[in-house]
């Protein structure tokens, strides 16, 4: 009769290992990949009028909020004014967002370092795609609404 992997020597080791192994294989990880970054671009727009929504609603406590702040209270005002919330940012948990009362929103890498996209609300596409270039720029705004958006 024989032992079951499981029970011996090195029996708690193997099941450890293979536990491992199967749960590294279920669990895709995120990358700053078209894959991943093509689907959120092109809800950026919807991020943006969600900001400028939010915005209009609550000026005062736009202009006091930080740009990431501010995305996630115009998410939360959202979601508290929909009768099912449907965590509106989720899809966004793996990168930073930051959005402006003008409509621009900065799409960058969790730890903020550099800039993944950029788009203004007003035009139809998407303005900056820099992970599409192999560009890694700054986390930081490049899009002046003004220029890119004339009727602004």
């Amino acid at each position: 009769m024989s032992t079951p992997v499981t029970k011996g020597k090195y029996g708690f080791a193997i099941t450890a290992f293979l536990s491992v192994c199967v749960l590294a294989s279920c669990v895709s990880a995120f990358d700053y990949t078209k894959k991943h970054l093509d689907p959120l671009a092109a809800t950026a727009p919807d991020i943006a009028g969600l900001v400028m929504g939010y915005a209009r609603h609550h000026p005062q406590k736009a202009t006091e909020l930080d740009d990431v702040e501010l995305v996630r209270e115009a998410a939360a005002f959202r979601d508290a004014m929909t009768p099912e919330p449907d965590n509106y940012l989720d899809p966004y948990k793996h990168v930073l967002v930051r959005g402006t009362i003008s409509g621009v929103i900065l799409v960058c890498t969790k730890q903020g370092d550099r800039a993944l996209f950029e788009d203004a609300r007003c035009t139809d596409a998407l303005d900056r795609a820099y992970y599409a270039n192999n560009e890694k720029p700054a986390c930081a705004f490049s899009i002046e609404v003004e220029k890119v958006c004339p009727a602004h």
